[in-house]
């Protein structure tokens, strides 16, 4: 598990056009196994599918939501 975040910008040129970005917090899940020659690994990024943008977004344009993947490694 996979905790992130932000406090509330507060710092913020308005004359350049940047506004204030207000705090934010995601959860990140992940699990993986090794088998003999290959691993599996899953998991969930902004488990809550939470709406949020960092202070380096432009225009506050908000990050992805919910992510579900699932990864297969092999060796040759």
């Amino acid at each position: 598990m996979e905790v992130k975040g932000n406090a509330d910008q507060t710092d913020y040129a308005a004359r350049y056009g940047e506004t204030k970005t207000p705090a934010w917090t995601i959860v990140n899940l992940s699990a993986s196994y090794q088998f003999t020659n290959y691993s599996i690994r899953a998991g969930v990024e902004n488990l809550f599918d939470k709406r949020y943008s960092s202070y380096s977004d432009w225009n506050n344009i908000p990050q992805k939501g919910r992510n579900i993947y699932l990864n297969l490694s092999v060796e040759l």
